[in-house]
């Protein structure tokens, strides 16, 4: 399992030009998560499979955020917001 380290290394391989890879593009560059009170937000993959995202909630995110900071070590600012 990836954890806080890896997801910011994935965020430096997709802000750097280098790669220019896409942000959450099956998601339409939002943030990938379950809005309350909507569908579960299904995506179609190749070869028709379905991808249904379970989690997290908004209200998930906020609540890692602590933790996520405390683990890379950043600053109280510096960690993006959406």
């Amino acid at each position: 399992m990836l954890g806080a380290l890896q997801a910011e290394e994935l965020t430096g391989m997709l802000e750097g030009k280098s790669l220019e890879l896409p942000w959450n593009k099956l998601f339409s560059g939002s943030p990938v998560m379950i809005k309350e009170g909507e569908k579960l937000p299904g995506v179609e993959l190749a070869g028709g499979m379905t991808f249904t995202l379970l989690s997290p909630t908004a209200k998930q995110l906020v609540d890692l955020m602590p933790e996520w900071k405390k683990t890379c070590s950043f600053p109280n600012d510096e960690l993006i917001q959406s």
